[in-house]
């Protein structure tokens, strides 16, 4: 049930560009990665970034790729319900917040349409699935310190 409204909710978003953000933390391994059509980008985090920080991190890397990008409209999701929560009830309790505000904004006033979207776990995406993965073995593994 939960996977067919994920489906529907990516076909209400059909001709917009798919982004998938995720952040991760394995002991004091941090982690955020972005995905997009054809590419992954990801970031090690400081020893002791919260998983919170992590998710909000790769929103930002998310709207940085979007502001290096010519198409218009743009769908990013997070799997985070409280960053995406604190992001729309515009609480600045962290400088990356008001950041990634700042940006939506910027981006959005440049003519961009950029939509953020809660991908609960339980709708987990073959992108997700693969970001967790590869977050996992390449920058929370002890041989990646």
């Amino acid at each position: 049930m939960f996977k067919r409204k994920f489906f529907e909710l990516r076909s209400e978003f059909s001709h917009h560009i798919e982004i998938y953000t995720d952040g991760s933390k394995d002991g004091i391994r941090t982690a955020a990665a972005v995905a997009i059509p054809n590419s992954v980008k990801t970031a090690r985090l400081s020893h002791n970034a919260s998983i919170f920080t992590a998710e909000i991190h790769a929103l930002d890397m998310a709207l940085d790729i979007i502001r290096h990008t010519k198409s218009k409209d743009y769908v990013v999701f997070s799997d985070s319900l409280f960053s995406l929560q604190a992001i729309k009830s515009c609480k600045v309790e962290s400088p990356l917040i008001l950041k990634i505000l700042k940006d939506h904004n910027q981006l959005s006033n440049s003519g961009k349409s950029i939509t953020f979207s809660g991908s609960p776990a339980m709708w987990v995406s073959e992108e997700t699935k693969m970001l967790t993965s590869l977050l996992r073995q390449d920058w929370l593994s002890p041989s990646s310190t």
